[in-house]
């Protein structure tokens, strides 16, 4: 019996409405880079007590799906923001300056890990650095919203100090490099 054919078995696919593309195009690429992250954070966020930090996780959420969208060629909608707006980046910037001010100063490197929840916030961090240089990389083929390259680029920084917070509230010791 001849297995059936599934769409995307040729190695194409198509991203809201477009053409069909290769699966390994920039596009692809930067777009499920950043769902990977959006899996990533909905995994650390099981592993977080803290409920100021859990919101704040979802709504990073929220946002990359936002992102995900909007690379994937979404227009704004009157019922739904497809478009990251700089507001968003501004969020990510105050609760960075309330995490670096509330954290002891860094006297040396430290290796990512911890606790197993600021661990998941080191793969967060990592994960959005990739998808940052994914995006970077498509915006030499296309306009991409600067937004999304300043939330991200921030988002890497906000994971470090999440993963931070998380190992200090746990009280577990950082270690230094």
């Amino acid at each position: 019996m001849q297995p059936k054919k599934w769409p995307g078995d040729t190695g194409k696919t198509r991203m809201l409405g477009s053409a069909e593309i290769d699966k390994d195009s920039l596009s692809v690429d930067a777009t499920g880079s950043v769902d990977e992250l959006n899996s990533f954070v909905g995994l650390a966020a099981v592993k977080i007590e803290d409920r100021a930090v859990l919101e704040l996780l979802h709504d990073i959420q929220k946002d990359l799906f936002t992102i995900g969208a909007e690379l994937a060629g979404s227009r704004r909608r009157d019922d739904k923001n497809t478009q990251l707006e700089p507001s968003h980046v501004v969020r990510l910037e105050d609760e960075i300056f309330k995490l670096d001010n509330d954290l002891p100063p860094l006297q040396n490197f430290i290796l990512p890990g911890g606790s197993e929840a600021a661990s998941l916030l080191h793969v967060c961090r990592s994960v959005s650095r990739r998808a940052e240089r994914r995006v970077v990389a498509l915006k030499k083929e296309r306009i991409i919203n600067e937004d999304i390259v300043r939330y991200l680029n921030r988002l890497s920084y906000l994971f470090f100090l999440l993963a931070r917070q998380t190992n200090e509230n746990q009280g577990v010791d950082e270690t230094k490099w």
